[in-house]
């Protein structure tokens, strides 16, 4: 769960034998394994929100998109001609949008006095 090894938990229990007296180790391993319960809940609730929200985020996320047609999608024929655009077509489309009106032209600089 966090990444320890066999070797790390053997350490740290020898390091625990170390430092904690003979008389308190029972006490200390019951409240050692009431603290990982307690983290092992909480991480499962953690995680359980988490999947809960994510659930809720992609269910109004599919809600925007238009559902896919079951319709079949009708293709040109093989041999039938495709038109292409013109190629004196503006580089850009804002040159596009710009010729036509729709969008306000970029502000300019004031003149320097």
């Amino acid at each position: 769960m966090f990444g320890i090894s066999l070797p790390e938990i053997v350490l740290i229990l020898l390091v625990i034998i170390v430092f904690v007296r003979p008389e308190d180790l029972p006490g200390f391993l019951r409240s050692a394994g009431r603290f990982y319960g307690k983290a092992k809940r909480m991480y499962k609730e953690i995680t359980g929100i988490t999947n809960r929200v994510l659930k809720e985020v992609n269910s109004i996320a599919s809600l925007d998109d238009p559902p896919p047609s079951k319709a079949p999608k009708e293709h040109a024929p093989l041999n039938q001609q495709v038109a292409l655009p013109p190629a004196d077509l503006p580089e850009s489309s804002a040159e596009t949008e710009t010729e036509a009106g729709n969008v306000n032209s970029a502000p300019t600089k004031p003149e320097q006095i």
